[in-house]
């Protein structure tokens, strides 16, 4: 059976990985900063923190969201237009965007 071994951050770490995480990879995290602690203990405390790295989004993915992000759900659009985007971030950039979907009249007899 393999020991775990529990990382103990104190806050100054914790202050800086948050202020270099977008800048490095867990390894070179590891190397400059946190040479005690392994590279799956700084993701581990990265997920524990909410910490990711946000999506890039080109400009002609956001001109294409902006064509037809009012035509389609937000899995609809990951499907057809950004496979390497999840469901969760199209929608994220179309909010962002200002981007609703757009309402079907329905007539009623």
């Amino acid at each position: 059976m393999r020991s775990s071994r529990v990382a103990v951050w104190t806050k100054e770490e914790t202050d800086t990985l948050k202020e270099h995480y977008l800048e490095y990879n867990q390894r070179e995290l590891h190397e400059k900063f946190f040479p005690d602690k392994t590279p799956i203990q700084i993701k581990n405390k990265k997920m524990g923190l909410g910490l990711k790295k946000p999506p890039v989004w080109t400009n002609e993915e956001r001109a294409t969201l902006l064509d037809h992000g009012s035509k389609y759900t937000h899995r609809e659009l990951a499907a057809k237009f950004f496979p390497d985007k999840t469901p969760a971030q199209v929608n994220h950039m179309r909010k962002y965007l200002g981007i609703r979907r757009g309402c079907i009249d329905i007539k009623l007899n």
